[in-house]
């Protein structure tokens, strides 16, 4: 006997099978089961084989619902006389789309640290096959470990932020063969990073005593901005001027301009610019030896 027919399909979707006898005499009935429940052949044929016998032949269509995960398809081959049962079965498997993603451990607004580890999860729940989950920053994609659950994927990443990530997105996809396109959850990411480095300049070059010069220190991006002091002689230096701009990754670079009318003892003295926003306790700093040309 030999029993044809699909081994996977989609809800909505409506089957045919076909079992098919090997010959007999007299010619054997067929009848269909599934999920245990009998269904009646949709057509039925029965033909004189040349080996000697009958051959029969039959279709039973099924419908595949909803509902429906794994469908057993059962063929019983009954020939009366004989008293015997003949049993072919196939598996359907029934695909259907996953649940939307969705992310835990971040939540959206949530200001991150850069350097600071954060774990994340994407869940999918059903889905059959369950979901293949990807983690994505940008349009790179991420390592992350993937669960399988009864009925549920999961796959954790472990995500250590950079001031180069603000203002970027984090983004979770979900798919399998039945999905088509893939389903995304996303979280816009905000991330507090503190300045790499401070840059001390001297205006001009040259400096001489009797006449002013500009200290200027700028810094690299921050956010949220940065502040700066100046030092000398663990002495703060105060009027100074501060300027911020619009800087990388949705960052701030702060400049701040220091004017100091220079004498001629003020020559190898050691000014420090010190940067910081608040962020782990991070601090850039920089420092310029006075080089003053006497009058």
């Amino acid at each position: 006997m030999e029993l044809k027919g699909a081994h996977e399909a989609r809800a909505g979707e409506i089957l045919t099978y076909e079992c098919t006898t090997s010959n007999s005499n007299p010619p054997a009935t067929i009848q269909w089961v599934v999920d245990n429940a009998t269904l009646a052949s949709s057509h039925t044929e029965t033909v004189v084989s040349p080996l000697g016998g009958w051959i029969t032949r039959a279709n039973v269509s099924v419908s595949v619902r909803p509902s429906d995960r794994n469908k057993i398809i059962t063929c019983n081959v009954i020939n009366s006389e004989l008293n015997k049962v003949k049993t072919e079965s196939a598996m359907l498997t029934v695909i259907y789309p996953p649940g939307p993603p969705q992310i835990q451990g971040l939540e959206e607004g949530e200001v991150l640290t850069a350097g600071s580890l954060k774990r994340i999860t994407c869940t999918s729940i059903s889905g059959n096959p369950l979901a293949t989950l990807k983690w994505f920053n940008g349009e790179k994609e991420l390592v992350s470990i993937y669960l399988t659950r009864d009925n549920y994927a999961s796959a954790e990443v472990a995500f250590v932020p950079r001031g180069s990530d603000n203002g970027g997105q984090l983004r979770c996809e979900a798919s399998n063969v039945a999905s088509g396109k893939p389903l995304v959850a996303t979280r816009n990411l905000t991330v507090d990073f503190a300045p790499e480095f401070v840059k001390v300049s001297v205006r001009p070059d040259r400096p001489r005593a009797g006449h002013n010069a500009t200290l200027v220190c700028e810094t690299a991006p921050a956010y949220p901005a940065a502040s700066i002091t100046w030092w000398t002689n663990g002495e703060r230096l105060k009027g100074a001027t501060e300027m911020i701009v619009d800087g990388d990754y949705g960052g701030f670079v702060t400049s701040s301009h220091l004017q100091i009318a220079l004498e001629a003892n003020y020559h190898g003295v050691v000014v420090t610019c010190d940067a910081s926003n608040g962020i782990a306790n991070q601090r850039a700093h920089d420092a310029v030896t006075l080089s003053v040309s006497r009058k």
